[in-house]
């Protein structure tokens, strides 16, 4: 945590020694005499994991949730430490690409069209039927619990077809997280998410 440089004080501990001061009173009670964000400055020299976070109904459910079945703040399974929820916000101090927000069912169908690979035929199919209600959540739920050896090969079916493609973003994108993360099937974040540049 960020420290006070003339008392060698956490920001935390300083912030409890008057919130309503500190924050302000709406802040204070808002956000339970809690600093309402984590700043962050990241130097990013390889693509992070993707991550999910909570909107405010979610985030105070899951933490309900959690509290009620004894899951100890500090467990490793657990996934809601607070009933905050976690927006976040980037702002860019050099050149950086960003994976943000699900594509369209459609726009998904259209590059998975153009890269021609048999092996997404199945899961494509997922995208063109709206029986089960939610397509994308079909999709991506489907891939993510493939079998191991099922991933493998589709992560290195994929890999071969974008490598002929390299002047699509999308494509040397998945390309660049292959090479780093050849196991995960993650890597085809760039064919469901938003590739942004910033």
């Amino acid at each position: 945590p960020s420290v006070l440089e003339d008392e060698a004080l956490p920001l935390g501990k300083w912030i409890h020694r008057d919130p309503k001061a500190i924050l302000g009173e709406k802040a204070a009670a808002e956000f339970h005499n809690e600093l309402p964000f984590l700043f962050k400055v990241l130097a990013v020299e390889n693509p992070l994991s993707l991550q999910a976070h909570p909107n405010a109904r979610q985030a105070k459910t899951g933490f309900e949730h959690e509290n009620k079945a004894g899951i100890p703040l500090d467990a490793r399974e657990r996934n809601y430490k607070d009933s905050q929820a976690k927006p976040e916000m980037l702002c860019a101090l050099s050149d950086f690409w960003v994976l943000c927000g699900f594509r369209s069912a459609a726009d998904i169908l259209r590059i998975l069209q153009v890269l021609k690979v048999p092996e997404l035929a199945n899961l494509s199919s997922l995208l063109q039927q709206p029986v089960l209600g939610n397509t994308l959540k079909s999709f991506f739920s489907t891939l993510l619990r493939l079998p191991s050896p099922d991933k493998q090969r589709i992560i290195e079916a994929v890999r071969r077809q974008v490598e002929n493609q390299m002047e699509d973003p999308i494509c040397s994108w998945i390309f660049k997280l292959s090479s780093l993360y050849p196991a995960d099937i993650a890597v085809l974040s760039p064919l469901f998410l938003e590739l942004i540049h910033l």
